[in-house]
């Protein structure tokens, strides 16, 4: 069990997928933007969905938000939720939150003060991608907001958890070594941290 929200971002194998749902993280992502190099079809999506049990599934959006077609993808893969950008339109996130589609919002720190101030009843929690460590920017959002910080912390999370009151991090998954093996050395160093000892 771990001591704060884990979302692993951008899943494209069923190796990530099993080690990030075993470490008991919150959410699984997965990106659905045909122009990323992490795009991943739903067909494989939902065949993922069969061997794990736990985590949240997200599916990533990139704009245009077209939302009829997210929330039919939505519908047929079981979504728990989606992540959008801070470039989606509040008509957009009414629509999510009128549909019960709960969103997680990316945002930039150096964005946060021009967030509408009605986001936070149009979202459910904020991710903040960062580049380096500002805790000032970020404690005022964090005490009005689930926020997940993406970027910004060393192979130890925690003082800039501790720093800023954010709810978690994002983690991401990555290309395999060879088909079902990869080395998690590096993330199994931040996960160790982040562990409730029995």
């Amino acid at each position: 069990m771990l001591k704060t929200k884990v979302k692993a971002s951008e899943i494209t194998n069923l190796t990530d997928a099993r080690y990030f749902s075993a470490w008991e993280v919150d959410f699984l992502g997965f990106c659905f933007d045909k122009n990323s190099a992490s795009y991943i079809t739903p067909q494989d999506v939902m065949a993922m969905k069969e061997w794990l049990q736990g985590p949240k599934f997200i599916g990533e959006f990139a704009a245009p938000y077209e939302t009829d077609e997210i929330q039919a993808l939505v519908d047929a893969l079981g979504l728990d939720g989606i992540q959008v950008a801070s470039d989606c339109s509040l008509e957009a996130l009414n629509f999510f939150k009128k549909q019960e589609i709960p969103v997680l919002l990316e945002t930039k720190e150096e964005n946060i003060p021009d967030l509408p101030p009605s986001i936070g009843d149009l979202v459910d929690h904020l991710i903040v991608k960062m580049n380096e460590p500002a805790p000032e920017i970020l404690k005022e959002i964090c005490k009005n907001h689930q926020v997940l910080l993406d970027g910004g912390f060393t192979s130890d999370p925690w003082q800039i958890l501790d720093q800023t009151g954010a709810a978690g991090i994002i983690l991401r998954g990555g290309e395999e070594e060879k088909v079902g093996y990869k080395s998690f050395d590096e993330i199994d160093d931040i996960f160790e941290k982040l562990e409730i000892l029995q």
